[in-house]
């Protein structure tokens, strides 16, 4: 008895695993139908940006035998483009495989929002009643939806110009089945504000008063989905050692302003000709150095530094925060070397002997200023 029960449960886990694989084809087996694959798809804009690209699938059943389909799909052209489409098979639909086709060539309307494609059969040949796949559609997006928004398409059936014909000519009109694309607006990674290079050194045998050197203020993994409006912030600096002599925006930016007060740099930024996406530069900072000890006095390796510190800044679109990371930068300027540097100097010496012999040489240290501190 308890055999028989060990049957059975086997036999019903046998035939539940084999429905389970099912596909969207065995749902409408017992209709006309016309349907997409995938039946829908969700984007956010943290994960794809304007270029994705993506793929649907054109499917039919059919009650009768047939001898031809056509099939008209409407999208949305704010946002989607379609960019090629195809039959499924070699030179036909694989819904027409093994039969003689006259084929044709999809048409792609993006100003209207519309893919046109049909094939029809060649001679007294039928295709028996059945299902298969038509065609491909390539679509890519071109916008992303705005800040808390929510882009959405049915890419749908025109129920006037999809249908299939029966070998009598008759129009058959199934059951239509679109696809619907959600495109949503989610926070992307946060960007980062940055000095660029982050570390600018002028070494002691440099005589760096004078000296002019740039940096970039960068806005580095900028989403395009964050919409960027205006940035601000202030960059400070120990202007007793360095002096900014110039500023230059990007061209990017229509609106620009700037303060400086000692050694604190105000800059406003605003309404960017483009989008912005990427690494965006803000401004070319110029500095010059002004100060920088000397050794001797000041011990060899002593060095005066600034860091190029990026505080109270903020970055928005029309109407919300964007939230920021910061990388400062530093400016390490070491005492310049004035006087000469000695060396080591071994005395020259001839020594005659054998193998074993010990002998002595002398080694000098040649040119010691006595500003070197020798200890």
């Amino acid at each position: 008895m308890r055999l028989k029960k060990l049957l059975v449960v086997a036999v019903v886990a046998i035939l539940l695993g084999s429905v389970i694989p099912f596909s969207a084809t065995a749902t409408h087996e017992n209709e006309d139908a016309m349907w997409i694959e995938p039946e829908s798809f969700s984007f956010d804009t943290a994960t794809i940006s304007p270029g994705y690209e993506f793929n649907i699938t054109v499917y039919i059943n059919t009650l009768n035998a047939s001898y031809s389909w056509q099939v008209k799909l409407w999208y949305d052209t704010s946002w989607l483009d379609a960019i090629a489409a195809d039959y499924t098979g070699v030179g036909k639909s694989e819904f027409f495989a093994g039969l003689s086709t006259m084929p044709v060539s999809p048409v792609i309307d993006d100003a209207a929002g519309y893919v046109l494609h049909g094939e029809s059969l060649v001679g007294t040949i039928e295709r028996e009643p059945g299902s298969g796949s038509l065609f491909w559609v390539t679509f890519r997006v071109t916008a992303a939806p705005p800040k808390g928004e929510t882009f959405t398409c049915a890419i749908e059936f025109d129920t006037q110009y999809s249908y299939y014909q029966t070998p009598a000519l008759e129009y058959v009109y199934p059951n239509y089945y679109p696809c619907t694309v959600t495109y949503v607006w989610t926070a992307p990674p946060s960007p980062t504000l940055a000095v660029q290079p982050d570390y600018v050194e002028f070494p002691e045998y440099v005589d760096a008063v004078g000296e002019q050197f740039t940096v970039d203020v960068m806005i580095l993994g900028l989403s395009e989905a964050w919409y960027l409006h205006n940035a601000s912030f202030t960059l400070s600096f120990d202007d007793t050692l360095i002096s900014l002599v110039n500023i230059e925006f990007d061209p990017l930016w229509a609106n620009t302003s700037y303060s400086l007060v000692g050694g604190d740099l105000s800059v406003v930024v605003k309404e960017p000709t483009a989008t912005p996406s990427g690494d965006v530069r803000i401004a070319t900072l110029t500095f010059e150095v002004i100060h920088q000890e000397v050794s001797p006095p000041a011990p060899a390796g002593y060095y005066d530094e600034t860091p190029l510190d990026l505080h109270d800044y903020e970055l928005w679109d029309t109407t919300l925060q964007i939230p920021t990371l910061e990388h400062d930068g530093l400016v390490r300027i070491y005492a310049f070397v004035v006087l000469p540097a000695p060396y080591l100097e071994v005395e020259s010496k001839t020594v005659l002997g054998r193998a074993g012999m010990r002998f002595n040489v002398t080694v000098s240290v040649v040119d010691l200023e006595e500003g070197w501190f020798w200890v």
